[in-house]
């Protein structure tokens, strides 16, 4: 009994955070097994606890999402000192790492390349700059905050 209760479980649970048409086979196939004992205190014992396990599986996955949803906030007239060793070009991606002054905190940064000229410019140009800039920022949370 409590080998196919968990069997039933770990596979509604896979169901029900991933979504996938193996996992709701697996479910009805052990749903199926479980109704072919004909067994009523077996049967019910194990769908009381599978509906215990769906609505904990379903309200983790709720406060999962909720921790994930990230607006940006939008800045503008920020200072950025990027220095010229944190850059990295890869095609037209420019990644760099750089001191927000008003933040006072390191910031990892995204630019897409325009032209040809402006990447040329990039790499040749192996100075720090200080840039006045707008744009959004994202904060990464673990989902314990």
């Amino acid at each position: 009994m409590l080998l196919l209760t968990a069997f039933v479980a770990v596979s509604l649970s896979f169901l029900i955070l991933d979504h996938t048409w193996m996992a709701g086979m697996v479910v009805l196939v052990l749903f199926l097994r479980l109704l072919a004992t004909k067994n009523i205190h077996l049967i019910s014992s194990v769908l009381v606890i599978c509906v215990f396990f769906s609505i904990r599986f379903y309200t983790w996955q709720q406060n999962v999402h909720q921790v994930m949803q990230v607006t940006p906030d939008v800045t503008q007239k920020q200072h950025l000192l990027i220095y010229s060793d944190e850059t990295k070009i890869s095609g037209d991606l420019l990644t760099f790492k750089a001191w927000w002054w008003e933040k006072r905190q390191w910031v990892n940064g995204y630019y897409r390349i325009r032209t040809l000229a402006e990447k040329k410019d990039v790499i040749t140009n192996k100075q720090d700059k200080d840039l006045e800039c707008d744009g959004k920022s994202f904060t990464v949370a673990s989902p314990d905050q």
